[in-house]
């Protein structure tokens, strides 16, 4: 049985990060609770391979990670806000980690010693294997695209087939791991074209990388195919050793309040 510890952690992270893929008749609560409106914003930019914005929140401590899909270009303080211009889409490879070991660990939410993960893995490593393949699976699998579940381990996404972007990341990286393949989780913000009645938004929400011939490769099961890199603003990683990581408490609240400003978008 989940504590109400981690129930209450998956309702803290979990209620303004989710599948998008999900109907919004099927969510009850306020749109403005999940999303975050970019000033500036047209519906071109969507598909725009590369988009440069300036993020802001009044929280003093907020930063941004560097990610093989997003660089920080400026910060700066103005009055009571911290500012971050930040540049997302698909970079050349950075040079490729080192210390990978990580990134293959298991977790108390990955189970890569459960029955149930290995057949999975097993079961794809027969088929092709590929990061295309595992995405699909996955999104199948889950079946049930539900939200406010508290955050559940592999073995009982497996089981229930039940969940939101969060269980997603944790059966995909579990999968991934399984075979071999160094993986791990992220935190953040996806632009979409409409959630909730709302028009060209960003969402909150969870993904996934995995390290494939030495490059990073952006992994997002709730919506299979080809990426559109630009969309993504990763806040934090997730290590899934816990519901919750002090990292991505510390991201969430300087969520609070954020702005988000489109500068410009280029094609590289």
């Amino acid at each position: 049985m989940k504590s109400i510890t981690g129930v209450i952690s998956k309702a803290l992270f979990a209620l303004p990060i989710l599948i998008t893929a999900i109907q919004p008749h099927a969510i009850a609560q306020q749109a403005d609770m999940f999303i975050v409106h970019a000033e500036n914003m047209k519906s071109e930019y969507l598909s725009s391979p590369f988009i440069t914005c300036e993020i802001s929140s009044s929280e003093s401590a907020f930063s941004l990670p560097d990610t093989p899909f997003q660089q920080k270009i400026a910060s700066a303080v103005k009055g009571k806000r911290k500012y971050i211009t930040l540049k997302s889409g698909l970079f050349p490879a950075p040079a490729a980690e080192t210390d990978i070991k990580k990134y293959l660990a298991d977790t108390r939410l990955l189970n890569l010693n459960s029955q149930e993960v290995k057949m999975l893995s097993q079961k794809l490593r027969n088929k092709s294997g590929s990061i295309a393949e595992i995405e699909s699976f996955v999104d199948r699998l889950i079946s049930d695209k539900t939200t406010g579940v508290p955050m559940m381990p592999a073995v009982n996404i497996i089981r229930s087939r039940t969940g939101d972007c969060t269980e997603h990341s944790v059966l995909t990286i579990a999968i991934l791991r399984s075979l071999g393949i160094p993986s791990r989780s992220l935190v953040g913000m996806i632009l979409v074209p409409e959630f909730m009645g709302e028009k060209n938004c960003y969402v909150y929400h969870m993904w996934a990388e995995a390290l494939v011939d030495g490059k990073w490769v952006l992994i997002d099961s709730t919506r299979p195919g080809p990426k559109s890199h630009s969309r993504y603003i990763a806040l934090a990683y997730h290590h899934l050793k816990s519901d919750m990581p002090l990292s991505v408490l510390r991201a969430m609240s300087s969520a609070r309040g954020m702005k988000i400003s489109i500068i410009e978008t280029a094609s590289k």
